[in-house]
Parts: C-alpha cells; sequence; structure tokens
C-alpha cells in the first residue's frame, strides 16, 4: 500500500506533466523586430502585442497607462535588453518573478559586438570577432541583435521552448512554426549572399547616418566607410565630421543612406560637393513595414535592398 506522502507526489507530478494551457496566452514584445520573430512563432494564434510604437525610439517609449495594464496581464514578455528599451525596461523589471522575461541579449550564444565609437574604427572592428563576454569599463554593447540572422535563430529557439512550456497543448504548433521561420532564415541568407556578392564593388564608398548595421556588415560581407552619427543620442563632433568628409573625398561614388528620423540636411551639407552622390533610405526596425506573418523577412529584404542600390549606384 503506498503512504499518502507518495501519492500526494504523484498527483503533484501528474498535475505538472498534464498542465493545462493558458487560455488566451498574452505575449508581449518591445519591438517591431521582435515582434515579428515572435509573430511567426504563433502563427496561427492571436498574435504577441508590441509595446514601443511605430515611430517611436525604443530609447525613449513613453510608459503609457495602457503598456502597463498590457504589461501586468502578460504571460510572457520578450525584450532586447534592459540598456535599449530605457524606461521601458524599468517597468519590465518590476515583473521579475512574477512573470516570464525573455532577454535577447543575454541568452547563451547569442554575440554580442561593442558599438563602435568612430567611423575611424570601423576598418578595425571588422578584423575583430564579436564576443557574448562582458565589455571593457567604459566601452557598450551594439544591441542591434536581430541583424544577425545566427542570433535570431537563438532568440527562436528560446520563445519556442517558453511558448511550449507556458501552452504545452500547442507545442507541436509553436515547433511547427519554428522549423518554418528556421527554414525561411536559411532562404533569406542565401538569397541575400547572392544578391550582394554579385554586385560589391570598390568604386562605392557607402555612408551610414546612425551606425546601427555592423551585424548586418558583418555577416553579409559589406564595408561601410562611416556613419555621420554613432548612436540616435549622440549629435556627430566637428572633429568626427570633417574626418569623414576626407575619408570619403576620393571615392568615385559616394552612397549615403538615411534612416527615417535622421537630419536629412546635416548630411546634404556635409557631403553637397561630391560629384557622384547618390542617396537612399535604410531602416534598422522596419517602421514603415505593415505588422504580420513575414515582417522580419521583409525587413531583412528591403535592408539588403538598400545597400544593392548603393553598389549598383543608384
Amino acid at each position: 500500500m503506498q503512504s499518502p506522502f507518495r501519492i500526494t507526489l504523484l498527483l503533484m507530478l501528474a498535475l505538472l506533466l498534464h498542465r493545462p494551457a493558458i487560455a488566451d496566452l498574452r505575449v508581449s514584445v518591445t519591438i517591431k523586430p521582435l515582434h515579428a520573430i515572435v509573430t511567426e512563432l504563433m502563427d496561427g494564434l492571436p498574435p504577441p502585442t508590441q509595446l514601443v510604437r511605430d515611430g517611436e525610439s525604443p530609447h525613449h517609449a513613453q510608459l503609457r497607462p495602457s503598456t502597463l495594464s498590457q504589461l501586468s496581464r502578460s504571460h510572457l514578455v520578450v525584450r532586447v535588453s534592459p540598456e535599449l528599451e530605457g524606461l521601458l525596461s524599468k517597468a519590465i523589471n518590476n515583473l521579475q518573478g512574477q512573470v516570464p522575461i525573455i532577454t535577447f541579449s543575454q541568452l547563451n550564444g547569442v554575440n554580442i559586438l561593442p558599438a563602435r565609437a568612430s567611423s575611424s574604427h570601423v576598418n578595425r572592428i571588422h578584423e575583430e570577432h564579436p564576443t557574448t563576454m562582458p565589455l571593457k569599463h567604459g566601452q557598450h554593447h551594439d544591441l542591434h541583435l536581430w541583424l544577425d540572422t545566427n542570433n535570431v535563430r537563438t532568440l527562436a529557439h528560446a520563445i519556442e521552448r517558453k511558448l511550449s512550456e507556458l501552452d504545452p497543448t500547442n507545442k507541436a504548433l509553436y515547433k511547427q512554426n519554428k522549423a518554418t521561420f528556421l527554414s525561411q532564415l536559411e532562404k533569406l541568407d542565401q538569397s541575400i549572399h547572392k544578391k550582394l556578392d554579385a554586385a560589391k564593388t570598390d568604386n562605392v564608398r557607402i555612408i551610414l547616418f546612425h551606425d546601427a548595421f555592423q551585424y548586418f556588415e558583418r555577416l553579409y560581407g559589406i564595408t561601410i566607410a562611416g556613419f555621420v552619427s554613432a548612436t540616435e543620442a549622440h549629435a556627430p563632433g566637428t572633429r568626427h565630421l570633417r574626418e569623414l568628409q576626407k575619408r570619403v573625398s576620393g571615392a568615385e561614388t559616394l552612397c549615403f543612406l538615411s534612416e527615417p528620423q535622421s537630419q536629412q540636411r546635416l548630411a546634404d551639407n556635409l557631403f553637397s560637393k561630391h560629384k557622384h552622390m547618390i542617396k537612399g533610405t535604410i531602416d534598422p526596425i522596419g517602421y514603415q513595414i505593415p505588422l504580420g506573418k513575414n515582417t522580419y523577412i521583409e525587413l531583412m529584404e528591403k535592408i539588403a535592398d538598400a545597400f544593392y542600390s548603393c553598389y549598383l549606384g543608384k
């Protein structure tokens, strides 16, 4: 005859193994690229909620009552890092121990690059290797982690595991969605490599407004001449701008890629005397891409198209 303790233990184990699914699983995601990834993994179910609105900087996103209410009702929260989302991350930190939180930058296997301080460091950093180790005092991370599909694969695995844990009834769906998404990433990488490798030329110098694309550059073998601003939050110094002008002075073709929120007039003044200059737009967040099933794939394709147009000189 089994003891009451053993019977109780077996009942508890049975409950854990047959835990019912959460009705109406509510997932909150901070920024659009992560929202796009989670949406792929939840295809066939109600989509997650995006907390940072299109056009808002994740660094300065407002803490609206509706945002706080959504967070309080979430079963899972997905963010990039405590540093990137600013005030929003402070609210998310208050949920520690109450709601599962997936922090992209803290996942094992995610490659994190040091932020580049100025255009003079571009070529040097291209020779270095990414790191998952803490940086030296005074250094900062580049947190545009979603622009490396290898990092995104790591994130997809982590999200699928957590969704399956919270909602075991739909475990097979999450696994199938992950397999489909990983297959899409493989095709995406092949397509972008083929497209850019065929177009690359040393005759074009590429200038970015904001240093947000080094993960993409490293992944697909792109070399840029520099950038106007290291971060969204800091205006470029006079010395840096003069150095940048000197760096591209002998280029046959100069391609300047601005962003939707960048100060176009500053760049126009900087490079107005260049003989052959072409201009385009590039967006690391995908503000103008409609939310949907293929948003992440479309984001990466549009970034590739921007560099491709530079190489073609139009």
